[in-house]
């Protein structure tokens, strides 16, 4: 799945606490050909497929630039 893949270098998925019904899903990758070759994966198409019937609408997708980050 996505932790084996090399270019992943963060996924979380998250609940949000006021509306449990709200998941976010965060993700890094090393660069955009790392990104393709995770959408193009076998795991992302079975994801989508299977969570295709339990979503209210179409998922909200947003592609950003890390302007800066704290790890630990």
């Amino acid at each position: 799945g996505v932790a084996k893949e090399e270019g992943t270098l963060f996924y979380t998925m998250n609940q949000d606490k006021a509306n449990p019904n709200t998941i976010v899903i965060m993700e890094r990758y090393k660069d955009k050909a790392a990104f393709d070759f995770h959408s193009s994966t076998p795991h992302f198409k079975a994801f989508f497929g299977k969570i295709g019937g339990l979503l209210a609408g179409k998922p909200d997708i947003s592609i950003m630039d890390e302007i800066h980050s704290i790890g630990r």
